[in-house]
């Protein structure tokens, strides 16, 4: 993930990009966090990102959610940009929509990963 040279309405700001599988609409996963993107441009206070995708399989579930996780003016906020093919191997953010469905940020950085078998206990 990083700053596009192309044009965008996304303030400046911190920005993590969120995936996670989905199956019919639902979300089946837990969501893998990107590393921050620090958006900033001197002229026009807004820009655009660019993510690439890699090691994403459809072979299990067909689709991925993403969210876009903002840090901007000191509010934290998450967004669910939509519903993407799991092939997706590109795009590019150049606004999130005022009408974008909100996500519980705890949603997206919550572990509920239980482990029910272990190859050994270490100290």
């Amino acid at each position: 993930m990083k700053q596009s040279n192309k044009t965008g309405t996304l303030p400046d700001g911190i920005y993590h990009i969120a995936v996670a599988y989905t199956d019919g609409g639902e979300r089946i996963t837990q969501y893998y966090v990107s590393q921050p993107c620090h958006l900033f441009t001197e002229k026009t206070n807004s820009g655009a990102i660019d993510v690439s995708f890699s090691g994403l399989s459809d072979e299990v579930f067909g689709k991925i959610e993403v969210v876009v996780v903002s840090f901007v003016n000191g509010q934290l906020t998450a967004t669910r940009l939509g519903e993407f093919d799991a092939n997706t191997s590109f795009l590019n953010i150049t606004t999130v929509p005022a009408t974008a469905e909100r996500v519980d940020i705890s949603s997206v950085v919550r572990n509920d990963i239980v482990y029910d078998k272990s190859d050994g206990i270490y100290k």
